[in-house]
């Protein structure tokens, strides 16, 4: 009866034994149905394989070598993990792995229990993405971005590398929305944060935090190469952010405040030194970049106009 349960069951099942004969690994002895139907593998397929078989590219390493970890101290453990079918597809399962309770003289065996679990993965990944992305632009939200700021702080102090942080907001903005209705200030958010993906580099981190306001993290960057890039970006906000409206076209500027990570900054600290950057820049009468030395706990030249005029 034992038998029989197992091999109808829905949820993959494979029985697998060390293998001395190629080292400390495994061979698969026993698949069920449920194994062949969910990952494509006939039975005598896997038979004499390792499990790893069903291991691809992004299978995580380190969860891999824990479970290869446990179970050769003969312990169980039950794990997330990403396998894939014979076909190449990627499939999330959860795998419940026991021991085997066999006599002395035989080989040490354990049998792996897998639930597809891949659109609960899916699901969660979705409702992260609506937790931490703004709707709109589909940015990092504030939430995201403070917790990527945390990171980026620790991360830069740890290597000793630079970091700078850039805060950059649509000149005028209320102006449009008052002038155009909101539908059209939607249009130039979205314009804008196409934009600013478009000229930063791939490392860069970029959020909607507030109404009209957007910030960068720029790993690896001292001010004065994260004034070069800032230009950049405001260079392609005039050049591509502009919104057409019945024949007539909304142009776009941005003030940008940038300063760079201090020996003892905090969290509030680097932001609110960005922030009065910002200040800076639009009191000087917007569409410029005002900066904030962290050393001389100054507010450097501002840049003003077009970034491509100077």
């Amino acid at each position: 009866m034992f038998e029989h349960i197992v091999a109808e069951a829905s949820d993959a099942i494979i029985v697998a034994e060390l293998n001395p004969d190629t080292g400390p690994g495994f061979r698969i002895v026993y698949a069920n149905k449920a194994f062949s139907h969910i990952f494509g593998y006939s039975c005598d397929e896997v038979l004499g394989q390792s499990p790893r078989i069903l291991q691809g590219k992004d299978t995580c390493a380190e969860t891999v070598k824990e479970i290869s970890s446990i179970i050769h101290a003969g312990k169980s453990i039950r794990r997330r993990i990403l396998n894939y079918t014979k076909a190449g597809q990627p499939l999330w399962v959860d795998v419940n792995i026991v021991p085997l309770s066999l006599p002395s003289d035989q080989r040490q065996r354990f049998a792996a229990v897998e639930r597809d679990v891949t659109n609960d993965v899916e699901r969660e990944g979705r409702l992260e993405a609506l937790a931490f992305a703004d709707p709109l632009t589909k940015l990092a939200n504030r939430r995201y971005f403070d917790q990527t700021l945390e990171r980026e702080l620790s991360r830069a102090r740890r290597h000793r590398q630079p970091l700078s942080l850039a805060m950059i907001d649509i000149d005028r903005f209320k102006f449009v929305n008052d002038t155009w209705g909101h539908p059209i200030g939607d249009r130039v958010l979205v314009a804008v944060a196409r934009s600013l993906l478009h000229s930063v580099r791939n490392y860069d981190f970029v959020a909607r935090v507030g109404g009209e306001e957007f910030m960068v993290l720029l790993p690896g960057a001292s001010l004065t190469h994260g004034k070069q890039v800032v230009e950049r970006m405001r260079a392609d906000v005039h050049a591509q952010a502009h919104v057409v409206v019945d024949a007539q076209t909304i142009m776009v500027s941005c003030s940008a405040g940038l300063t760079a990570l201090g020996e003892v900054d905090d969290k509030e600290t680097i932001v609110s030194r960005v922030d009065r950057a910002l200040y800076a820049a639009k009191s000087e009468g917007r569409d410029r970049l005002a900066s904030f030395d962290a050393e001389t706990r100054e507010l450097a030249n501002s840049s003003s106009g077009r970034p491509d005029d100077h």
